[in-house]
C-alpha cells in the first residue's frame, strides 16, 4: 500500500510534465521524496509513526525509498526517539545502524536513553547505553533517564540504570533527587531500592521538602512508615516551617498522620505563621484528623520551648 500510494503521487506529477524526460525524472524524485518526508501539523513523519508502532518492515521500506532518517518534529524527537519510545529493541538497533547516534538530544536535553527509560524499556535502554547513550546526562531542569524511571515506577530499568553507573544523587534545578520524584508518585519499591544504593534518605529540596513530604502529598502510608525506617528525618521542615505532620494535616490523609504520630512527629510544632499540626486539620473541617490530633495534643507533653 505504502509503495503503491508513492507510485500513485509521484505519477501524478508526471502527467503534468512536458518535454525533457531528465525534468521529468527529476520531478518524479523530488515529488517522490517530497511525500515519503511529508509532516503532519505536529511535525511527525510516517517514518516516525512506523517506529513509534515498532513497524520494522516499514521502517526499513521507508528507508530503502529514500526517506530522509534525520528529521526532526516540533518538539525536536528524531525517528530514534519515537521508537525507544515505544521500546522496539529491533527497530532501535536498525535505526541506529543507519547511522543516528544513541547520544542524540534534544535542544531541551531531552535525549533517547531519558524516553526509553521513561517507559520502562529496560532492554533498549541497555542497548542505547552500549551504542554510546550518556547514563546521566541532564535536561533542562537537570533530570536524567534515572529520574524519569523512578519517577514512573519501573523498578527493573532503575536498577539496569544503576548498574551502568547511573547516579541516584543528582538533584533537579528545584532540588529534586529520584529518591524524591519516586515518593512523589509512590513508588515505594524504587523509593527502597533507591536508599539501598546509597540515595540520601534526608536530602532537602529547595523548598526544603523530603521524600517524606512527597510520600505523604501521594498519600502512601506504608511508604511514610518505610521511609521514617530508612532514616527520612521526622521534623525536617520547608522553609516556611511546615513538617510531613502538617502536610499530612493539610491535605488530610488520616494514615500517614497516624504513622507519623506513631513514629513520634511532634505535634506542637508550628510553622512561621505559629500554626500547629491541628491548626491546619481544623482548616480543612476533617473531624477525623482533628480528633487524631487532638487526642495527640493531649497525651504528648508541650516542649519546654514552645
Amino acid at each position: 500500500m505504502i509503495q503503491y500510494l508513492l507510485e500513485a503521487q509521484t505519477s501524478q506529477k508526471k502527467k503534468g510534465t512536458t518535454l525533457g524526460g531528465g525534468d521529468a525524472a527529476k520531478q518524479a524524485a523530488t515529488e517522490k521524496k517530497r511525500a515519503i518526508d511529508a509532516k503532519d501539523d505536529e511535525g511527525v513523519t510516517a517514518l516516525m509513526k512506523a517506529a513509534e508502532q515498532g513497524e520494522g518492515d516499514v521502517v526499513k521500506l521507508l528507508l530503502e525509498e529514500g526517506a530522509t532518517i534525520d528529521l526532526k518534529d516540533d518538539e525536536g524527537w528524531n525517528v530514534l526517539m519515537w521508537a525507544s519510545l515505544a521500546g522496539d529493541l529491533d527497530v532501535s538497533e536498525m535505526l541506529m545502524k543507519y547511522g543516528i547516534p544513541a547520544d542524540y538530544a534534544t535542544e531541551k536535553g531531552e535525549t533517547v536513553l531519558m524516553k526509553a527509560a521513561a517507559n520502562g524499556h529496560t532492554d533498549v535502554c541497555e542497548l542505547l547505553i552500549e551504542e554510546g547513550a550518556k547514563v546521566n546526562a541532564l535536561d533542562q531542569e537537570h533530570q536524567t533517564a534515572l529520574m524519569w524511571a523512578a519517577a514512573e515506577g519501573h523498578l527493573a530499568t532503575v536498577k539496569a540504570l544503576v548498574a551502568r553507573e547511573g547516579k541516584v544523587d543528582l538533584v533537579t534545578k528545584l532540588g529534586k533527587t529520584a529518591l524524591l520524584l519516586s515518593a512523589q508518585f509512590g513508588r515505594d519499591e524504587v523509593c527502597k531500592y533507591l536508599i539501598a544504593k546509597g540515595a540520601k534518605a534526608d536530602h532537602q529540596d529547595g523548598d526544603g521538602k523530603t521524600a517524606l513530604f512527597s510520600a505523604v502529598q501521594a498519600g502512601h502510608p506504608m511508604l511514610v512508615e518505610a521511609l521514617i525506617e530508612k532514616g527520612c528525618p521526622l521534623e525536617a521542615h520547608t522553609k516556611r516551617g511546615e513538617t510531613a505532620l502538617m502536610w499530612a494535616a493539610m491535605e488530610q490523609q488520616l494514615q500517614c498522620v497516624q504513622v507519623l504520630i506513631s513514629h513520634g512527629a511532634q505535634i506542637h510544632t508550628t510553622d512561621e505563621n505559629g500554626q500547629k499540626a491541628l491548626d491546619h486539620a481544623e482548616g480543612t473541617l476533617n473531624s477525623h484528623i482533628v480528633e487524631v490530633l487532638r487526642e495527640a495534643s493531649r497525651a504528648q507533653p508541650v516542649p519546654d520551648d514552645a
